[in-house]
């Protein structure tokens, strides 16, 4: 599945003598959802696209396949992960990312946000940290897990709680072409069974 909505902006950038092109990509990770499954997804009008893709106990992951090509191709294509946007209301979570099942930068934990459902509509940055990684030309696998804590109503057994991701946004340099940058795309939600540890890409 392509994405139908990305935010390019453009900057530029001077490295070694060369003026390099500089673009931040902003993905709306709605469009990796099934639209028919609405239990994958959340109408919230201050989200980018007034949807979000949202994760319930105990996660799950978005895989985005990048498709690499230089502008100037004595340089490679440098991709910093700036974060993604996201809301909760509940308990803290966590998210983890993957460049070609290698882990960028380390993880971050989004801190609880409570208020008795009223903040799912108000949207934070994670901000990432050690994260700019110098691709080669090709296809690359960027993958985010999200790992979701829980609580549970006992009268009904509804799960409550979770995450709710509004986009991811990059940093690249020297790119020839931004608006084939993500090129495919994979949503996966964990069934709960029993509580799990999480596992990284292999």
């Amino acid at each position: 599945m392509l994405l139908q909505h990305l935010v390019v902006l453009a900057f530029v950038q001077t490295a070694w003598s060369q003026v390099l092109k500089e673009e931040r990509i902003e993905a709306q990770l709605e469009d990796v959802v099934n639209v028919n499954d609405t239990s994958q997804w959340r109408w919230r009008s201050n989200a980018g696209n007034d949807k979000t893709a949202r994760f319930y106990f105990p996660g799950g992951f978005i895989t985005l396949t990048l498709c690499v090509e230089p502008d100037d191709p004595a340089f490679g294509v440098t991709v910093r992960f700036r974060g993604v946007r996201y809301s909760n209301d509940g308990r803290a979570d966590r998210v983890y990312a993957y460049m070609d099942g290698q882990p960028v930068g380390s993880e971050r934990f989004l801190k609880e946000h409570s208020w008795r459902g009223k903040l799912w509509n108000i949207f934070h940055d994670s901000g990432w940290n050690d994260n700019s990684v110098t691709l080669t030309p090709g296809k690359h696998e960027f993958r985010i897990d999200a790992v979701t804590d829980i609580r549970i109503n006992v009268h009904t057994d509804i799960f409550t709680e979770g995450l709710e991701l509004d986009a991811a946004v990059f940093d690249v340099v020297n790119l020839r072409n931004a608006a084939e940058f993500i090129c495919g795309t994979e949503f996966h939600q964990d069934i709960y069974t029993s509580p799990v540890l999480h596992t990284p890409p292999k």
